[in-house]
């Protein structure tokens, strides 16, 4: 499911953050995100679950600029691998 706005999941399915990290950026993540190689970059990692159990994994990329602003998460501190 692709959204480009609102919530990313439906009604009957809960989300949890459960890793929200600033790392390194890869090679894939640098050129999607249009960052210089090695950029710091906010990695996180949510899990979306229906009454059926697990239904995706979702791994979030953004700029490392946003950990300013992000502080929290759902309760997930962003930490650094540094």
């Amino acid at each position: 499911m692709f959204r480009a706005t609102g919530n990313g999941y439906r009604a009957t399915e809960t989300v949890e953050v459960i890793t929200s990290a600033v790392t390194e950026s890869d090679s894939i993540v640098t050129k999607a995100l249009s960052l210089p190689e090695g950029a710091p970059v906010i990695a996180r990692r949510r899990v979306y679950r229906d009454h059926t159990g697990v239904v995706i994994v979702s791994t979030s990329w953004l700029p490392g600029d946003f950990t300013e602003s992000a502080g929290t998460v759902r309760g997930a501190w962003l930490w650094s691998l540094s």
